[in-house]
């Protein structure tokens, strides 16, 4: 089999022809070398996975054996071989641990899957590549060459184990992207119009304006979201909400952020704060910056972040309120956003 294709049967299933292909290389061994070999060792052996290795070396070394018969030198050392299926087998336990991390931490949801990419696509595929090629070498010099034009052909099972794979790769990418990502796939962005990045945006109430960073934000309808709101904006995919209130009177900043951090907290008990307390750019006016992060409905939801930031002045109260569930990129995005707040 010319290495390409094996290689493109190995990243099509995510790795899971290379059972069928340990299979037929136990049967060629069998036949032409050793009839105390048993295929389904091999199998079993790359079934679990951590003893992979002992099934490169013990390939790798009935073909070495068969070609030093011969007088060949049919490729690459055992040693390198058994080093680079060791690396197969950490890369896979590695890929899982950091695709899960990446989700539990928020990053942005591609990223798991070009790891998936980098892992089944290079590093599980080179050690059994290298297995092929030895193989490839020693069969075109032994007496039952393939002939040149022999027109290669699937069998059932081959079928079967690519349509495996097939429909493999889709769940694996599925399961990978986080529950918010899904959500932003299949949900409808609420009714509005967008705005241009870099221009204030001010509600009704007026004396103040923000600015986001991107055109994919819509302004929404005041309390289409939250009751009392001044000015509402959400990002399509709708993966992140912001929403303005203007309070009138004299108050507290304490008493607002105290509020705000407590109604977050009922909703997520297990939530990480900060806060900072500056004055606003070019100004005397003071204002606190707060983040939060929590996984809304526990552990098996997608995490979200908030950022608030609050500004009391004589005449009354700004509160920006921002909250986003699209991973680290879109939660600097809206800090940026509600780092913009400006008040007259």
């Amino acid at each position: 089999m010319p290495i390409w294709r094996f290689w493109l049967l190995m990243v099509l299933t995510l790795g899971l022809y290379r059972l069928f292909w340990i299979a037929g290389v136990g049967r060629e061994l069998r036949l032409h070398q050793d009839s105390s070999i048993r295929p389904w060792h091999y199998v079993v052996g790359l079934l679990f996975g951590v003893t992979s290795p002992f099934v490169a070396a013990a390939v790798t070394e009935h073909l070495n054996r068969n070609g030093f018969r011969r007088g060949l030198d049919i490729g690459p050392s055992k040693s390198l071989i058994v080093v680079l299926s060791i690396v197969a087998v950490a890369a896979e336990i590695a890929c899982t641990r950091l695709t899960d991390a990446m989700i539990a931490n928020g990053s942005s949801p591609w990223l798991p899957i070009l790891v998936l990419l980098g892992t089944y696509a290079v590093v599980v595929p080179l050690p059994w590549a290298m297995i092929q090629h030895r193989m490839n070498r020693l069969k075109s010099a032994m007496a039952y060459p393939e002939r040149p034009n022999r027109q290669f052909r699937y069998s059932l099972a081959q079928f079967a184990v690519i349509a495996l794979g097939v429909v493999f790769w889709p769940m694996v990418v599925i399961g990978t992207l986080p529950e918010a990502t899904l959500d932003e796939v299949f949900a409808d962005t609420p009714p509005g119009e967008f705005v241009s990045a870099n221009v204030p945006l001010s509600g009704q109430s007026g004396g103040y304006s923000i600015r986001v960073r991107s055109d994919r934000w819509m302004r929404i309808d005041p309390d289409s979201a939250a009751e009392d709101a001044d000015l509402e904006l959400v990002t399509t995919p709708p993966d992140s909400w912001l929403v303005v209130y203007t309070l009138r009177g004299d108050w507290m900043m304490d008493d607002i952020v105290d509020f705000r951090r407590n109604e977050i907290r009922g909703a997520v008990p297990s939530l990480e704060s900060r806060e900072r307390r500056t004055l606003l750019q070019d100004s005397a006016v003071p204002v606190s910056y707060a983040r939060y992060h929590g996984k809304v409905g526990g552990d098996d939801f997608m995490p979200t972040t908030w950022w608030v930031s609050t500004v009391v002045t004589e005449s009354g109260a700004v509160e920006v309120v921002g909250s986003t569930s699209g991973g680290h990129f879109a939660a600097r995005e809206l800090e940026a956003v509600i780092k913009s707040l400006r008040v007259e």
